[in-house]
């Protein structure tokens, strides 16, 4: 027993959630410590990059033919074996790398050996990012990314844009048979377009076009009636990294305690 977890739960949607004990949080930043010293996450790689997913959206709010391609439970995808493969190209040894891919996966379904990333564990963003680098899949983003499209990749969103249609046609079709190769499903009914603008990370994006969806802001309007302000200034904070104007439309709505600050003189 490796007690790496204290406890784990299964979501609605079958994914698998490990909540990590004292060990396994240390042994975790050792390993994505140890990873991140051989590694450096491609600029496109914006779960691993300075601006997280707003950054990967930016970059292509602004094209006029636009993608994106959701992997299906991406961490369950990301096997034992796939992460001990990946940690020798990055030049740990086979025994380390044995062990740390050990250290880092858990069995979905106790007694069938399928074992895979869970959420919760710290190392699990970094060794899913140099699995998809080290993949087909990761190639063909990456050659993309130099042939005339941009492609940005966060956690399970891929994303590619261009301005005409075939260019962002090509670039999807190369990017599934690549996912197929690298034993990587897509989830069809989360992909979308190739269209004028699509929907992630629940931002509507493209054509210069970057608004959060109306289910969202009626989300953070609900959050906001209860907060206390360094909250509310969170949640303005982060609407304005996406749109301005929804910022302000959404402080004129707060019932501030002792007047909206955001007016103060």
């Amino acid at each position: 027993m490796r007690d790496l977890y204290s406890h784990r739960f299964t979501l609605p949607n079958g994914v698998t959630v490990c909540i990590p004990s004292e060990k396994g949080r240390e042994r975790g930043k050792e390993i994505a410590q140890d990873v991140a010293d051989r590694w450096s996450p491609k600029g496109n790689y914006f779960h691993q990059l300075e601006g997280g997913h707003i950054a990967a959206a930016r970059r292509h709010h602004a094209s006029t033919v636009i993608a994106k391609l959701d992997l299906a439970k991406f961490y369950h995808q990301v096997g034992r074996s796939k992460v001990h493969r990946a940690l020798k190209l990055i030049g740990m040894t086979q025994k380390d790398a044995w062990e740390a891919a050990c250290d880092s996966t858990v069995e979905r379904d106790p007694g069938l050996r399928n074992f895979s990333l869970p959420f919760g564990y710290v190392q699990s963003p970094i060794l899913a990012s140099i699995v998809l680098d080290y993949s087909a899949l990761g190639t063909a983003i990456a050659q993309l990314n130099t042939g005339g499209c941009l492609v940005s990749a966060y956690v399970d969103d891929i994303i590619v844009s261009a301005d005409d249609a075939d260019t962002v046609n090509n670039a999807v079709d190369q990017l599934r048979a690549a996912a197929g190769v690298s034993g990587f499903a897509i989830n069809e009914k989360k992909s979308e377009g190739p269209a004028a603008d699509i929907t992630a990370f629940n931002i509507h994006l493209g054509n210069g076009r970057m608004e959060i969806t109306a289910k969202r802001m009626g989300e953070f309007e609900a959050a906001t009636r209860d907060a206390y302000p360094e909250r509310i200034m969170g949640i303005l904070n982060y609407v304005n990294s996406v749109n301005a104007g929804q910022m302000e439309a959404l402080a004129a709505k707060i019932e501030w305690p002792e007047g909206n600050p955001l007016t103060a003189a």
